[in-house]
């Protein structure tokens, strides 16, 4: 009977290999992490995988090069290889009692990518206490997924365009947005869906994708665009030294002075790309004076809004809107779009007087399973003062402000990039102190703790529990070979994925099917 099984098998594996055995034969890769998935006849009978480093056609050729052997209780297994840029030959064994059945030899290869390629960039981590050993996380810079150990797994292809807010949608694939389209993929990298061409909320040429795009519950898409609005100011001298005006700043026939600003849209899609809902904060801040006077003279700057997150609470229908250069969180009513709150300074975000703000210049700002407000809170515009992850409770009633509820100040890691006293230092050299951070985001951990990346100019992710001790802390860092040496690899964000969502995302691959063109 076991030898009728093992014969049956031989067969199947002829016959349905094409349809069943993943990964398909002869395909390419863009990940070490490999799902792999083969009819197996008799679930009583020992299965197991052979892999071998190079492409092989003769058992005897690939007998004397292997260098993995995997067993598993089913016919599916995640195996990782040893390399991208290689070839690779496998088979499956299946044995019972005495019998002993070989399959025969398939093939895939793992390409190879300049941001996966360690000699190039790397994450150098720096302690690990192991409790998180088998979470990976993104890294928007290198477009590359990562294990704990900083060493990549899967990479994304792409043309070279900048990728921002890489990370996993509650379906099962892969979210991001480049060069002001946003994508959707899955792990083979197969485009799933992007953003549509027509063009039906900005009034532009373009919708101009930025900062975040999320897919909801519901299998609907919400992306951050932008649109160019003419504004208003209150008057304008120009520097009679200049032959034209500053700042994108022009007078109508009317001799008023305008100048073009950019406000963000929130726009969400259903799978077809069609718009079903979209909100505009210029129809906001239209009656709200976006003007911070800075001199006795009454000359003014105009503070631009620069959303850069936002976070849909889909249970109570509200959405929080970051809002950098003002450092205000704005909370607004789905599907009603009417702002609930303003929490934040508005336009003294660049005042720089000392005055202690509860946040500002902040980003990735995000609602906790428990209902806290948590953000990373840039700290642009304190001098003696670094980056910080902080927790905010919202108030009972309105109009009474948001209260500190927790606080992790990034002293440790920013110890290597400059003192609290150089943001002094650095002030006569930059213009304003909101550029002296960019980026950042946190992430909340099922079990409470926070996985933290903190952007320009530092470079560092880690993760703090709530008693503030740290399990794990990473350097990102770029190979400059004029330098012969090794410097600091600046990225916008890194989102951490657990286990079972890796998992989701390998095995999604099989039953996703591909509905638009690669990029």
């Amino acid at each position: 009977m076991a030898r009728i099984i093992c014969i049956l098998y031989l067969l199947l594996t002829g016959i349905l290999s094409r349809a069943q055995i993943m990964p398909a034969e002869r395909s390419s890769l863009n990940y070490r992490l490999v799902g792999f998935s083969f009819p197996c006849a008799d679930q009583g009978a020992g299965c197991s995988i052979e892999i071998a480093r190079g492409s092989f056609d003769t058992a005897s050729q690939f007998d004397k090069n292997i260098v993995l052997k995997q067993e598993c209780s089913s016919g599916k297994a995640i195996i990782e290889v040893p390399a991208f840029g290689c070839e690779y030959t496998w088979r499956t064994v299946f044995a019972r009692r005495q019998d002993t059945v070989k399959s025969g030899l398939f093939h895939f290869s793992v390409t190879g990518s300049i941001s996966a390629d360690t000699s190039n960039s790397r994450v150098r981590v720096v302690k690990n206490t192991g409790e998180y050993k088998d979470n990976y996380f993104f890294v928007d810079a290198t477009s590359t997924l990562y294990d704990m150990d900083g060493n990549p797994v899967w990479y994304l292809h792409h043309k070279n365009e900048t990728v921002r807010d890489l990370k996993v949608s509650q379906q099962g694939t892969i979210t991001c947005e480049i060069a002001e389209n946003a994508i959707e993929v899955n792990y083979n990298g197969d485009t799933l869906w992007h953003g549509p061409e027509k063009v039906t909320v900005s009034g532009d040429t373009s919708e101009h994708y930025h900062h975040e795009f999320t897919r909801l519950a519901n299998g609907h898409y919400m992306v951050f665009g932008q649109e160019h609005v003419a504004w208003r100011l209150p008057f304008y001298k120009r520097d009679p030294a200049s032959k034209v005006y500053q700042h994108n700043i022009y007078k109508d026939s009317c001799g008023d002075y305008y100048e073009k600003l950019h406000f963000a849209t929130l726009i969400e899609y259903n799978e077809r790309g069609d718009v079903v809902w979209h909100w505009k904060s210029s129809e906001f801040f239209s009656t709200t004076s976006l003007y911070t006077t800075t001199a006795a003279d009454g000359s003014f700057k105009v503070n631009d809004v620069h959303q850069n997150s936002f976070f849909f609470d889909e249970q109570r229908n509200v959405i929080y809107i970051s809002c950098r250069d003002l450092s205000t969180i704005l909370k607004v009513k789905y599907p009603e779009g009417t702002v609930l709150e303003t929490y934040g300074p508005m336009c003294k975000a660049n005042a720089g007087d000392g005055e202690k703000m509860l946040f500002n210049g902040q980003h990735s700002c995000k609602l906790s399973k428990d209902g806290y407000i948590y953000l990373y809170n840039n700290n642009s515009c304190q001098r003696n003062d670094t980056p910080s992850i902080v927790v905010l409770k919202e108030p009972g009633s309105r109009h009474r402000g948001l209260q500190k509820a927790w606080e992790y100040k990034c002293a440790d890691e920013t110890l290597d990039v400059f003192t609290p006293m150089s943001f002094v230092a650095r002030e006569k050299s930059v213009p304003g102190l909101s550029t002296l951070t960019s980026g950042g985001n946190v992430m909340e951990l099922p079990d409470g703790s926070l996985f933290v990346s903190m952007g320009e100019p530092f470079g560092k992710l880690f993760i703090v529990d709530k008693e503030k001790n740290v399990h794990w802390r990473a350097t990102l860092e770029a190979r400059d070979d004029k330098k012969k040496t090794w410097t600091r690899l600046q990225t916008y964000r890194a989102t951490i994925i657990s286990r079972s969502q890796l998992e989701q995302l390998i095995w999604n691959t099989q039953c996703v099917e591909k509905k638009h063109p690669m990029l």
